[in-house]
């Protein structure tokens, strides 16, 4: 994954936590379920040799939470 789709990959978690997820399947879940017109305006696009978008997997979405500096993430974000 190289770092536009990590950052795709963060814009889709904090989108799932500000529409009320409070766990990652819950996150997941809201992820598959946002419209396509959301989607696509965070950067989803669908696979070109079928039809479906390609979301990351809870586990990559685990090891991508674990890697983050939640105090550098703070400043970055300006809270």
């Amino acid at each position: 994954m190289c770092g536009t789709l990590w950052v795709v990959a963060l814009e889709l978690i904090a989108c799932a936590a500000l529409a009320g997820a409070i766990s990652l399947p819950a996150g997941g879940e809201r992820i598959v379920d946002a419209p396509s017109a959301v989607l696509e305006c965070l950067g989803v696009r669908p696979d070109p040799l079928c039809p479906k978008r390609c979301l990351c997997a809870e586990t990559t979405v685990r090891r991508l939470l674990g890697r983050i500096d939640g105090d550098g993430l703070d400043r970055a974000v300006g809270c």
